[in-house]
């Protein structure tokens, strides 16, 4: 039975849902193929200090859109916002949703590297809101994982088929979202 939608869950902890177990120690980064931007790094590094086998993805051909990394063999690509400093105004809920349109273009992973960018943990879970709403309303977007890695936050999602979910989760998670979006 093919699934009709999907729920977004709370992963607890940073754990990535790779769907191995890690020991912190074990992980490796390989930055052969492409040498990785700074914030790409940040992103890298702390992946592969959780256990996480990270490398590099090398450029696409003929100037495509492609991953940013593979961890633990999956597609990830990382998005990040300018430091609070450089930009006009604090990332929003509407930058989250806009990162999560333009990452899901590329990977089914997705890590948004809000370091020193203000983000607030609100405004990240508002942002995820908008994407499970948009997605629920027929629009395209297919990623599988979100992480927001900001200053004093690590939040995980992952989305899970709502045939797998009871009614009673099913219930409070359209109930959270009207709360976030409104009616």
């Amino acid at each position: 039975m093919a699934a009709v939608g999907s729920v977004w869950r709370v992963v607890s902890g940073p754990a990535w849902p790779c769907g191995s177990a890690h020991q912190r120690a074990g992980g490796r980064l390989d930055e052969t193929a492409r040498r990785l931007s700074h914030e790409e790094l940040a992103v890298a590094t702390a992946l592969a200090g959780e256990g996480h086998m990270v490398r590099s993805l090398g450029e696409a051909r003929g100037g495509g859109r492609r991953p940013d990394l593979e961890v633990c063999g999956a597609a990830v690509e990382v998005k990040s916002w300018l430091p609070a400093g450089e930009r006009g105004r604090l990332p929003t809920a509407r930058s989250v949703l806009n990162k999560l349109i333009d990452a899901s273009g590329q990977a089914g992973m997705v890590v948004l590297n809000a370091k020193g960018s203000g983000l607030r943990a609100g405004a990240a879970r508002q942002g995820l809101a908008l994407y499970s709403a948009r997605r629920a309303a027929g629009a395209d977007g297919g990623l599988r994982a979100v992480r927001v890695i900001g200053d004093g936050f690590d939040l995980t999602w992952s989305r899970r088929p709502v045939r797998d979910i009871s009614p009673g989760v099913r219930e409070a998670a359209d109930r959270a979202r009207r709360i976030v979006l409104g009616p």
